[in-house]
C-alpha cells in the first residue's frame, strides 16, 4: 500500500504513445530527484536505471525499470516494449 509520500506514484498508468511513456519517465526522474523514490536493482538484464533512461527517443526496445518509496518501500514499475509499439504501464507491484 503506497504512503502519503508516494501516493501519486500508485495509480496504475497506461502507456500507448511515446509522448505518454516520455511523461512517465519524467514523472519517475522528478521522484527520484526529490528524494520520493529510488532505484530499485533487480538481477535480471532487463532492469534499467531510471538515472541511464533518457528523457526522450532514443529508448531501448524494452524499457524495464523497478524502483521503491524511500519511505514505505512501496515497490513500483515502469515497463514498456518500444520496438513495436504496444505500450507499457507505470504502477504499483506487490512489496
Amino acid at each position: 500500500m503506497a504512503c502519503r509520500s508516494c501516493r501519486t506514484f500508485g495509480e496504475r498508468t497506461a502507456i500507448r504513445t511515446p509522448q505518454d511513456l516520455a511523461a512517465a519517465i519524467l514523472k519517475v526522474k522528478e521522484g527520484v530527484a526529490s528524494g520520493i523514490l529510488r532505484d530499485f536493482p533487480r538481477y535480471d538484464a532487463m532492469t534499467i536505471p531510471i538515472g541511464e533512461l533518457p528523457a526522450e527517443r532514443p529508448w531501448p526496445d524494452d524499457v524495464w525499470c523497478h524502483l521503491a518509496c524511500t519511505t514505505c518501500e512501496q515497490l513500483f514499475r515502469l515497463s514498456a516494449e518500444t520496438y513495436r509499439g504496444r505500450g507499457g504501464v507505470l504502477e504499483q507491484i506487490a512489496s
